[in-house]
């Protein structure tokens, strides 16, 4: 329901800041569940235009079921140092914006329109984005005071900010992410035809290798190990996405079973959904996108207990620690051998995917924008009275 603030702005104009997030601070799959949300409003929403400030557009290689032709106006702006002085003030009367959403999670000074941050549970993961953390926190708590909303990806985090600053209570939205609607289970003869194509028509494993660190597959690959000396199958395991380093490459040479491991690198997103839709089960650290992904082609999922992801995750995943190699293998043994588990788990997938639909992504962020503009005209009322 488009509230009464709105209905006399025919078109609008959003300013989004994703030069920062795009320098490799933030993860590629957070870059994506950003691009994917925007473009679904922009599908809803055609008065909305968006501007974005980038080095390139797309920002990121959109998936071939995401079209963004035609969606989202490609007008961007380079150079990192887009916010100094002058420079940002003559960009702002040239675009003329009624809303800035700045991504990197800081406040961009004393500006004249409404100002909304996006405030990532990445930050939970200080190890990969330490120097990104590190410019955040020191400017949370002036964030905290100056912007008009804050956006974050989950209700695990959203309570994670009222826990440090309580006041924020009616200036938090959640924009969940959302399924692709794009997947499907692939028929019998697909998989089949998948299968020979890339493992001579043996069942397989697949890691995705874009989040884990070389320490992370070297025990997966322990985990397999352990699982084909028990069970004495020809299952076979696949490493797709991010291309191994050198030093990894040589480490997978000294495995018992390493002829069983198939690494392919360099695949595009459409021959990555391709492996995965034939996959007995991935195994998946920290994609959001990658989970939804999964269950909407009823693959099972193991991954990590992680509370920023249990929101998507639930009940619909087998959890291992995967630093432990004995629990990785025996989770992989139990999906292997019990087939009503992994009928389970695929039931308990789709029901995951309903709870993330696009329309209640779309709901969420519109929920945001007329939060703010409704904010501002009240707060232009109150000037013109006084």
């Amino acid at each position: 329901m488009i509230s009464s603030a709105f209905l006399f702005q025919p078109f609008m104009k959003i300013l989004i800041d994703s030069i920062p997030p795009f320098k490799n601070h933030l993860s590629e799959e957070f870059e994506l569940y950003l691009l994917k949300a925007f473009i679904a409003l922009k599908k809803e929403k055609p008065q909305v235009e968006f501007c974005f400030t980038t080095d390139e557009f797309p920002m990121v290689k959109i998936p071939a079921c995401i079209s963004a032709e035609n969606i989202i106006e490609r007008k961007y702006f380079r150079g990192s140092l887009l916010w100094s002085g002058s420079r940002f003030i003559g960009l702002l009367g040239k675009i003329k914006p009624d809303i800035f959403i700045n991504i990197n999670g800081i406040f961009s000074g004393d500006i004249k329109i409404p100002q909304c941050i996006w405030i990532t549970g990445i930050r939970d993961n200080p190890d990969k984005h330490n120097k990104y953390l590190i410019r955040i926190e020191k400017k949370l708590s002036e964030t905290i005071q100056d912007v008009s909303l804050i956006f974050t990806e989950s209700e695990y985090y959203r309570k994670k900010l009222l826990q440090q600053y309580p006041s924020l209570q009616d200036k938090i939205i959640v924009v969940p992410p959302a399924a692709n609607g794009g997947f499907r289970r692939v028929s019998w003869e697909e998989k089949e035809n998948i299968k020979k194509e890339y493992t001579k028509g043996k069942e397989y494993f697949l890691i995705q290798s874009r989040n884990f660190s070389e320490k992370d597959l070297i025990d997966l690959l322990k985990a397999f190990s352990i699982f084909k000396k028990k069970q004495h199958s020809n299952m076979q395991c696949i490493i797709a996405g991010e291309k191994p380093d050198k030093k990894f490459l040589k480490k997978m040479e000294l495995f018992k079973y390493h002829d069983d491991v198939i690494v392919y690198t360099g695949s595009d997103e459409t021959e990555l959904r391709k492996i995965s839709s034939a996959s007995y089960a991935c195994l998946l650290s920290g994609d959001m996108n990658g989970f939804l992904s999964a269950f909407e082609m009823c693959v099972p999922v193991i991954c990590e207990m992680n509370e920023h992801m249990h929101e998507i995750t639930g009940e619909a995943v087998l959890y291992t620690k995967f630093r432990d190699v004995e629990q990785t293998a025996n989770q992989l043994i139990s999906i292997y051998k019990n087939e009503n588990l992994r009928n389970e788990l695929i039931k308990k997938g789709i029901k995951q995917t309903q709870q993330f639909s696009q329309q209640n992504q779309v709901m969420q962020l519109w929920k945001g924008i007329e939060f703010v503009i409704e904010t501002k005209t009240n707060i232009d009322k109150m000037k013109i009275q006084s």
